[in-house]
């Protein structure tokens, strides 16, 4: 079904384009009533005819459409977001820039390029004939999440674009689909269940066993790699009652030296999957249905998907009619509340997802900073080990009381938000309120997007002082902090309203369980980029944070790094053994 859904989309606005204008010329040609154009000739001379008014028929629809927005919008006393504008027609070239600065520059930036030449944080860009919104103002965005929740949803378009591979689980879901999906996995995300971290405990160790092997041997390891299949495997048995995924125990990948295994192929068909979905994002939508029309890019890594997926569904659905315990996993409850085969392994996947990347990308990018910031890493270690030692397990109640561990966590996310890029579509025509002196902008109709983009709100200069761009933690500690409570929703990493990330407690304290235990073991991350992880020369003069980056951020939904983050570990063992020597 889902395969079919999109090719139906395509052929309806062909269909559109085409036989819009020329019902207009059928009728024009019955009110031909002294037979001004001859039997014999009509043929051709209707086909030219037509051929001229195809685009004056789309000019003048176009025109007048523009004219009833404006209309509705002065009616309201509101105005619309202001109009960005290429030379081309349809403005191809503003397509083709934007999906040039999406594919090959820095993430965020093509969105903070074009509204800056605007002078503005809010615009429409008319893409190919079809209206979209960006915005960066922060006050938009929290009314879009919260207040205007009913006004907004996934929308159609952006389902057709992720369907074949997340299905109709609770990201791309509207409606009553959506409730259904949030109000299944709430209850595995209460304070009881994430607090317990017996599991963390256990797959934590297994890093520090690798880690600790590596660093013996003077390795370098690909931290975005480890903590993935660590993320991979707590969700199996956290979330889904699988404790054998054991990806931690297959072969790491090495420096200059490509491999295969079972987990390393899942985890190239996840990465192949979602970079398909942006990028259909970047191309358009009309573009992408067209060029897929006859193959569906999904079908490949969403057979290796599967490959790895129906087993563990299969096993959960053979116990199928047990009684579920009150300890039950998050699997066995979704099998024991629906007969929906489908509807399981998309919610397996979205969560399981979820679950994996937001984990995963946070603890890379906390190791990406601690190594950028030795002085950030020393305090943060004297501060767990006099306050735990260097073996104490954490408890929930511990990290609660490791202030500086929640404001370095924060200064990642604000720096590195697991979604930096999101969209919503209009439900209905609405009123946006924002931070702008101007006033609140305009919706026009149901189907519009709207384009957010969290890391440039959370980078803003104007809302987090001149140094937004630096990591320090302390803006979360000394007087800054009271601006941060006097807007808070400039801070938004796990979005905002209904549709807030379920796991985001969840992600807190995972994060800072490993961070924890792995400062207790090692004193000191070393980066040790290879050339294809580090980003382009041309980036090098660059200002903001662009130019000092020392590797590629890309966004295939949820924000990683292109080429991984190597770095080498040194045990606070050897540290000893050197000061001796």
């Amino acid at each position: 079904m889902f395969h079919a859904r999109y090719r139906l989309f395509i052929l309806g606005e062909l269909a559109k384009v085409f036989l819009l204008p020329a019902v207009t010329l059928a009728v024009a040609s019955r009110l031909d009533l002294h037979g001004v154009i001859t039997t014999q000739s009509s043929r051709w001379i209707w086909a030219g005819i037509y051929l001229c008014w195809l685009p004056i028929f789309w000019s003048l629809y176009i025109g007048v459409s523009r004219y009833i927005t404006n209309r509705q919008a002065r009616k309201l006393g509101v105005q619309l977001a202001p109009l960005i504008e290429g030379k081309w027609p349809g403005n191809v070239d503003l397509v083709i820039r934007l999906a040039d600065g999406m594919k090959n520059g820095y993430i965020g930036d093509i969105f903070d390029e074009l509204l800056d030449e605007a002078g503005v944080n809010t615009a429409r860009m008319s893409l190919l004939f079809s209206d979209r919104i960006v915005t960066r103002d922060h006050q938009a965005v929290k009314s879009i999440l919260t207040t205007g929740f009913p006004n907004f949803g996934k929308g159609y378009l952006a389902r057709l674009r992720s369907e074949s591979f997340l299905g109709n689980g609770v990201f791309t879901s509207d409606g009553a689909l959506w409730k259904f999906h949030r109000t299944m996995a709430r209850p595995y995300f209460d304070r009881e269940r994430i607090s317990d971290y017996k599991t963390f405990h256990k797959y934590t160790e297994k890093i520090i066993h690798r880690l600790d092997c590596l660093s013996a041997a003077d390795e370098t390891v690909d931290v975005q790699d480890l903590f993935g299949r660590f993320s991979l495997d707590t969700a199996g048995e956290f979330l889904f009652g699988f404790s054998d995924f054991n990806s931690l125990e297959f072969p790491l990948p090495k420096l200059e030296e490509r491999f295969e295994d079972s987990y390393y192929g899942f985890a190239r068909a996840l990465g192949e999957a979602r970079e398909n979905v942006m990028r259909r994002v970047r191309i358009g939508q009309h573009a992408w249905t067209i060029l897929e029309f006859f193959k569906d890019s999904q079908s490949q890594p969403m057979s290796v998907i599967d490959s790895w997926l129906n087993p563990w569904i299969e096993r959960a659905l053979a116990r199928k009619g047990c009684s579920v315990p009150e300890n039950s996993c998050f699997l066995e409850h979704l099998i024991s509340s629906t007969k929906d085969t489908q509807l399981i392994k998309d919610q397996l996947l979205n969560i399981l997802m979820a679950a994996r990347d937001t984990t995963a990308e946070t603890l890379t990018f906390a190791s990406y900073a601690l190594c950028q910031h030795p002085n950030v890493m020393a305090r943060l270690r004297k501060d767990i080990l006099e306050n735990l030692g260097p073996t104490t397990v954490p408890t929930y109640e511990d990290l609660k009381g490791l202030k500086y561990l929640r404001a370095v966590i924060n200064e990642v996310l604000r720096l590195f938000p697991p979604i930096p890029i999101n969209t919503r579509t209009s439900l209905s025509p609405c009123v946006v309120p924002t931070n702008d002196p101007k006033g609140p902008f305009f919706v026009p109709s149901s189907g519009t997007q709207i384009i957010f983009s969290i890391i440039s709100y959370q980078r803003r200069k104007d809302l987090w002082g001149d140094d937004a761009d630096e990591f320090d933690p302390e803006r979360w500690l000394d007087k800054r902090v009271k601006l941060m409570a006097t807007d808070p929703s400039k801070f938004m990493p796990f979005g905002a309203g209904p549709r807030i990330c379920l796991g985001q407690q969840f992600a807190y304290n995972q994060v800072s369980f490993v961070l924890v235990r792995l400062l207790q073991k090692f004193d000191r991350f070393e980066l040790n980029q290879p050339a294809q992880a580090l980003p382009p020369d041309s980036w090098k003069s660059a200002k903001g944070r662009k130019g000092k980056e020392m590797f590629k951020p890309k966004s295939s939904i949820t924000l990683y790094a292109e080429g991984g983050i190597w770095m080498k570990l040194r045990s606070a063992t050897q540290s000893e053994i050197l000061k001796q020597d």
